[in-house]
């Protein structure tokens, strides 16, 4: 058994346009240098789909900036709920997840600092 959301056309639908990572990155002014900038002019562009159109890649991304003993629970189970949700859509579309951590400098990690001696 299968279903499927009703889909009405709507405005939006007419203004759908093909984009590539260049144009993004020129949206939010990434300074990429040219070897980059070369390198994602070279990619395929994407095409928008409609409201309602079947998933073919989804990237979920995470950041863990503190309390990393803790967070995995906590990522692994947002990461799954996401992959579950875009493959009940495709069974065959690209879940991607991407996690973000903080890794300070040893030197600046709270336990390696040396007490503070006050006179």
């Amino acid at each position: 058994m299968t279903w499927s959301w009703p889909r009405t056309a709507g405005a939006h639908d007419e203004q759908l346009q093909s984009f590539d990572l260049a144009d993004l990155a020129a949206r939010y002014h990434l300074d990429l240098g040219a070897t980059n900038q070369a390198i994602l002019a070279e990619l395929p562009t994407a095409q928008q789909g409609p409201s309602g159109s079947t998933v073919v890649v989804a990237v979920e991304a995470k950041a863990c900036m503190t309390a990393h003993i803790k967070a995995p629970p906590r990522l692994y189970d947002e990461l799954t709920s996401s992959r579950t949700t875009v493959h009940g859509d495709n069974t065959n579309a690209l879940a991607v997840g991407l996690v973000m951590a903080t890794s300070p400098r040893p030197s600046s990690a709270p336990a390696s600092r040396p007490p503070s001696t006050r006179s």
